[in-house]
């Protein structure tokens, strides 16, 4: 109740805002993300990890790689002159200034609150990473490097991305998306350069078949996804023993997607993909395209235990993307469409975000319902 709590402030800040404040709004966040204490699952053993001197490679009870130094490095580090509630609390300001940093640039300013709201409410952006912790750090390091490349800082971008695999490695997954972008932007930095503007998005009544592509598209792969692949995927992991993740899909249950998911991830993916049909500004337009990866790895992976994580490498994006999208269907019809569109994400976010915000314990998941602030403790 105490993270539902401070969400309706956030929400009441949003409406009642003049000129709405990333910072002030981000700060929201991070009151629930660096003060959190007592979540199940992951985060106490971190917790554990942490108090004993820091993570190692190997150890018993750590799901630490051997090749995850950034995390091993950083807790070992910081452990030796901070309590884990400060750990948490500064690790989690980073996130939240990255985070902050990336809606204040490339969101569209009439709608940064919508980016904020994104990041507080979407189960995959704060939610899952207060308990997730590793893997949090992993999606802030991969949206630093992007920041990065934005900033045409192509070497320190780099870097961030090996920082980011260093976290946890099923970053692997996402880093491709990543280099493929670097490589673009490095090769036409002298073009960005030049034409890097703040163009007004429209609709263009000819990128309407380019959506519709895309949403039916996600139709016809939600239907092979739920009536072939998995049947067939899970006995076939059993024989792949030299595949890491292999456990994570040995997890998948016998779920099928509801509809009304089905519709909202549906008419997501079409407002995202005619918005990246029509924005001209090559890195925005990027971003929208990983909007649109999302949707289809959110439905690829859906049901498959935690390996649903792999999807918060791209679900990050949206708290850019999506006030954009805003922002065009305002250019376009208005003010009361771009409202519609931003109260039918905030409806759909909060059905399915409030009862992990309320919830004890959920059956086949966690709750953050145990939670209480770090302070309380002292």
């Amino acid at each position: 109740m105490i993270i539902l709590f401070v969400g309706v402030l956030l929400i009441i800040y949003a409406i009642a805002a003049k000129k709405y404040s990333v910072a002030w709004g981000m700060l929201f966040v991070l009151i629930i993300m660096g003060c959190q204490e007592g979540i199940p699952g992951d985060f106490m053993g971190y917790k554990d990890t942490y108090n004993e001197g820091g993570a190692e490679a190997g150890y018993l009870g750590s799901t630490v790689k051997e090749a995850e130094y950034s995390f091993i490095w950083l807790t070992q580090f910081c452990s030796r002159f901070m309590s884990f509630h400060w750990f948490v609390f500064f690790t989690s300001l980073v996130q939240c200034l990255v985070m902050g940093a990336m809606i204040k640039k490339y969101a569209d300013n009439r709608y940064w609150s919508f980016g904020v709201l994104l990041v507080f409410f979407t189960y995959n952006i704060m939610l899952l990473q207060m308990k997730a912790m590793r893997q949090g750090y992993a999606v802030e390091s991969l949206l630093l490097a992007y920041w990065l490349i934005g900033e045409r800082r192509f070497l320190l971008a780099l870097i961030m991305a090996a920082i980011c695999y260093g976290f946890h490695n099923s970053s692997l997954v996402a880093l491709p998306f990543f280099l493929v972008f670097l490589i673009i932007m490095f090769l036409k930095r002298k073009e960005v350069n030049n034409a890097d503007t703040e163009d007004v998005c429209n609709v263009a009544k000819d990128s309407y078949p380019f959506a519709i592509v895309v949403a039916v598209g996600l139709i016809a792969f939600t239907i092979l996804k739920f009536s072939v692949i998995d049947d067939y995927l899970k006995p076939l992991v059993n024989t792949w023993d030299f595949f890491e993740y292999g456990a994570y899909l040995e997890e998948m249950q016998d779920k099928r997607l509801a509809w009304w998911i089905v519709l909202y991830v549906t008419v997501s993916v079409f407002a995202v993909s005619l918005y990246y049909k029509n924005e001209a500004n090559i890195y925005k337009k990027y971003l929208a395209f990983l909007s649109i990866i999302a949707s289809y790895v959110y439905v690829g992976i859906f049901g498959m235990g935690s390996l649903f994580r792999v999807s918060m490498y791209f679900d990050i994006f949206a708290i850019v993307t999506f006030p954009n999208v805003a922002g065009m269907l305002r250019n376009t019809y208005g003010k009361d469409v771009a409202s519609l569109y931003v109260i039918f994400n905030m409806v759909y976010l909060m059905y399915f975000s409030v009862a992990h915000m309320t919830s004890m314990s959920i059956i086949g998941g966690f709750g953050y319902g145990m939670y209480k602030f770090s302070f309380m403790n002292w």
